[in-house]
């Protein structure tokens, strides 16, 4: 036989879900923040400061999810090669988290590094090239970025870095979650 429940039962059920739903409702508007607040960092609205600001003003339980949102938001920025992006990582305000932090930005300037080593390499092998075709002076502009299999070559050269940065962020987020 069916057990039938008091009504207590049913008020104390409907309260531990609504509960719930207020705690969802609170991490996500957390998470919304905290993108907000890295996408108006990007976009130059507001400074390293201000978007530190912005995030401690949340109220205790969307702080850390919106940190982690942001969190987010720059680390998909500096996969994509935004450099200000390691900027506003240095700017969240992560005081537990300070050494991976650390880990990341540095891991990230590496790849930025990198990056910008393999094009003035390139622009010097186009130089040479040019150079021994007979072409030179000062209208010749070498261009990396017009080669053929250049995504190939900076996948090649920054996969070791985008690892570490990869690496580097998701020690981060698990501390920050």
């Amino acid at each position: 036989m069916a057990l039938i429940k008091s009504s207590l039962e049913i008020a104390l059920e409907r309260a531990e879900a609504m509960m719930g739903r207020v705690e969802d409702t609170a991490k996500e508007e957390g998470r919304k923040h905290g993108q907000a607040a890295a996408r108006r960092f990007l976009s130059g609205d507001v400074d390293g400061a201000a978007m530190a600001e912005l995030l401690a003003a949340r109220p205790e339980e969307q702080r850390r999810p919106a940190l982690a949102a942001a969190l987010e938001h720059f680390v998909e920025a500096l996969l994509n090669g935004d450099d200000l992006a390691v900027d506003g990582l240095a700017a969240l305000p992560l005081d537990r988290a300070k050494d991976k932090l650390a880990a990341l930005i540095t891991a990230a300037r590496g790849r930025f590094q990198a990056a910008g080593q393999l094009y003035a390499d390139l622009a010097a092998v186009m130089a040479d090239d040019l150079a021994r075709m007979g072409i030179g002076g000062s209208a010749v502009l070498p261009n990396p970025l017009s080669l053929p299999d250049l995504e190939l070559r900076t996948q090649k050269a920054l996969a070791p870095h985008l690892q570490a940065v990869q690496e580097a962020a998701q020690a981060l987020q698990r501390a920050v979650a």
